[in-house]
């Protein structure tokens, strides 16, 4: 499985237990959610690393960042949210939504038009990240059928 597919997952089964939960469990939970987002800013921060190379790419790039921050942005109010702050649901669908967004255009945007441009040694550094480029394609282009 991709490495964003099981950030994905995890977020998901995070998400679901978050609606149904009580304060105790609620701060463990999000602890999970937060340990879910590093890694998926760790994987974007290394494979833009080689992405990076490719100037046709920088605007993507930008705009990624910038959900990137935004995204960390969500996470650090929820965290400072008291669990029974009327606001606290709120984040925690507009952070679940917001990660799912960013999956998304880098799933179905960026990692594939990087791949398009890369010679075969960056297509094999983010390949080590994401799964094999090929099987990426195959199941980027699935996906958004």
């Amino acid at each position: 499985m991709f490495a964003l597919q099981r950030i994905r997952r995890a977020i998901a089964i995070e998400a679901e237990n978050l609606e149904s939960t009580d304060r105790a469990s609620a701060r463990l939970l999000v602890s999970g959610l937060d340990r879910s987002v590093a890694g998926l800013l760790a994987i974007e921060d290394s494979a833009f690393r080689s992405i990076r190379r490719h100037p046709s790419l920088e605007p993507l790039i930008a705009h990624a960042v910038a959900e990137s921050f935004y995204v960390r942005g969500l996470l650090e109010r929820l965290e400072a949210t008291e669990f029974s702050h009327s606001d606290w649901q709120g984040i925690v669908g507009d952070l679940l939504e917001a990660v799912e967004t960013h999956i998304d255009r880098l799933e179905r945007t960026i990692f594939p038009a990087a791949l398009e441009l890369m010679d075969a040694a960056d297509a094999a550094e983010l390949g080590r990240l994401l799964g094999p480029p090929e099987a990426f394609r195959t199941q980027t282009n699935s996906s958004a059928a």
